[in-house]
């Protein structure tokens, strides 16, 4: 029983470490980029989009591409001010948003056609 509790524990540790260091990593590239002029910086990015869209930036997640020629992204989850989930890509190189998804983004249209 011991034997399985230590097993269990050390399992956890080095998931915990792998994340860690995955967070770490982002947060490095993050900064590099931001340095260099190859990023907009994350919180200017928020401010932005949280005016833009009437919102509050719940979740943010970076999606580093390997390949240079595809650019990196920021996945963004936010609420708007009257409830709505958005799912939002945005170019860590310029700051625009380059994709949407989420509750209620076209029913606007669907009203229309």
């Amino acid at each position: 029983m011991i034997v399985l509790v230590v097993v269990v524990l050390l399992s956890f540790l080095t998931m915990f470490g792998t994340l860690a260091g995955e967070i770490d990593s982002d947060h490095d590239w993050a900064r590099k980029a931001v340095l260099s002029g190859d990023a907009v910086p994350l919180a200017e990015i928020i401010a932005s989009i949280e005016e833009n869209y009437d919102s509050k930036v719940f979740e943010v997640n970076l999606v580093k591409s390997d390949d240079a020629s595809v650019a990196s992204m920021y996945r963004l989850k936010l609420v708007t001010n009257d409830g709505r989930l958005i799912d939002l890509l945005v170019d860590t190189a310029s700051g625009l948003p380059v994709g949407i998804g989420g509750q209620g983004i076209n029913e606007d249209e669907e009203r229309n056609d």
